[in-house]
This record gives C-alpha cells, sequence and structure tokens, in this order.
C-alpha cells in the first residue's frame, strides 16, 4: 500500500478510487497524495464500509461513492442478486445525496458479451438513483453511454414541459399530467444532457 501511494504521489494523478473504502481514515491517507485539486472515488464492498457509509461519503476530498457489488455479496456471505443488493444500493445512493456529491458508480457487470444483462444492471443502478457505471471491457462503454444519454422521446418531453412553463399560467400540465418544481428540474437534466 506505501508503495501504491508512493507512485500516485509521484504520478500526480487527479483522481484515485480506494477499494475496500471501510474507513474515513483510510481515504485521509490516500488523499494526502492528491494534488490541490485531485479526488477520490470510494468503493464501498463490505458490510464494514456499509456501516461506516455517511462518514465515508462526508470525508474530504471524495466526490463520489461506488458499490462493488460482486466482494460485497462474497463479504456478507450472500447471492448477487437484485434482492439483496437493493437496500445497501440505495443506502450508498441517499448518502451520496445526503453528503452533497455526485450521484454513485454502479458496479461492474461481469457478463462482457451479454448486453441486455448489462443494461437490465444498470437500469437496476439508475432506479436506485446511480448516475455511472464501472465497466471491465471497452465494449460495455457504448451500451453505457447510450443509456446515459437522453432518448429524443425524453427530449421532446422535456421541451414541452419548459414551454408549457413559459406559457405564464399559473398551474400547468403536460402529457394530462400536473408539472411542479421536481418535474421541471427533471426536465432541465435531460435536456442538459441532451446531445449537442
Amino acid at each position: 500500500f506505501a508503495d501504491d501511494l508512493a507512485t500516485a504521489r509521484a504520478a500526480s494523478f487527479p483522481a484515485l478510487m480506494l477499494s475496500k473504502t471501510e474507513s474515513a481514515a483510510q481515504l485521509a491517507r490516500v488523499a494526502e497524495v492528491l494534488p490541490p485539486e485531485g479526488y477520490l472515488v470510494a468503493l464501498i464492498e463490505s458490510a464494514r464500509g456499509l456501516a461506516n457509509l455517511n462518514e465515508i461519503a462526508r470525508a474530504p476530498r471524495v466526490q463520489r461513492l461506488a458499490f462493488g457489488t460482486l466482494d460485497y455479496a462474497l463479504d456478507l456471505g450472500m447471492p448477487h442478486t437484485e434482492r439483496g443488493l437493493l437496500m445497501p444500493a440505495c443506502q450508498i445512493a441517499v448518502a451520496s445525496r445526503a453528503a452533497g456529491i455526485a450521484s454513485p458508480i454502479a458496479g461492474v457487470t461481469t457478463a462482457i458479451d451479454d448486453e441486455a444483462q448489462l443494461l437490465a444492471d444498470f437500469q437496476f443502478a439508475r432506479e436506485c438513483g446511480y448516475g455511472a457505471k464501472l465497466c471491465i471491457h471497452p465494449k460495455q462503454l457504448g451500451p453505457i453511454i447510450r443509456a446515459l444519454t437522453p432518448t429524443q422521446q425524453e427530449i421532446d418531453w422535456a421541451r414541452r414541459v419548459m414551454a408549457a412553463l413559459q406559457s405564464g399560467q399559473s398551474a400547468v400540465q403536460v402529457d394530462g399530467k400536473m408539472v411542479d418544481r421536481p418535474v421541471m428540474l427533471a426536465a432541465e437534466d435531460i435536456l442538459r444532457r441532451a446531445p449537442g
């Protein structure tokens, strides 16, 4: 570990991911080798890491958390299933939001040639509040980037929402549904992520 830290300091990496993060003290040691603008990603992979989640999420220089689902399931001696991962996945997302850091990064999908499984895993993570995904092979990047890019249907809806809000009416609806502040913010987020 000391050799790794020395290498990271010499290379002046702008960011580091700490695997099996279980405490803010561990992160503090790693943060010492970062350049001034550098940041950390804390990978939660154990029961102890989950138990110290809020402390980890609020640690200095932590930009976001990631969920190492495979090692987490192994640590708890449980199957690697959505049912078993739902509670910790949501806890990680809530801790990230409460700490004011970026949405978490979902764990890997080991099925390199199964795009349907990759996208199903990412959809599960998105439903828990995740905004990114760890990939273990370059062929997984394209599908994940496309999954993060708003569809034309979503963009069209967001434009209708924003147009309705500019109508000057005190209460508006789009597609038969009420538009309030959370809907407006969701539309703005879609337009911010839209290509071009």
